[in-house]
């Protein structure tokens, strides 16, 4: 069953990736789009059920990103002692 809260999270979410196509490109790597698309409506659908927000949390993404990039593991590289190198970007510790 559809929550309009849940669809226009959703919509909003799309659309956004769909005008800043570069950005979905950093964020998802070389997964397909469509399938980040329909995982992100299940962990909605999935926070709605548990009473959590609606919003996904920083850790849901990457937990989305990293299973649809089939990689089981980041390896992090250090880098300048206060920065590290992901597959996502380098990564400021300050």
């Amino acid at each position: 069953m559809k929550n309009v809260d849940c669809e226009i999270y959703l919509n909003n979410f799309i659309q956004f990736f769909k005008n800043n196509p570069q950005d979905l490109s950093n964020l998802i790597g070389k997964a397909d789009s469509e399938d980040f698309f329909s995982e992100v409506k299940k962990q909605v659908y999935f926070n709605l059920k548990k009473g959590d927000e609606l919003e996904l949390t920083q850790k849901q993404l990457v937990d989305i990103i990293v299973r649809l990039n089939n990689e089981s593991t980041i390896t992090v590289e250090k880098k300048f002692e206060t920065f590290l190198e992901t597959p996502f970007g380098i990564i400021g510790l300050n």
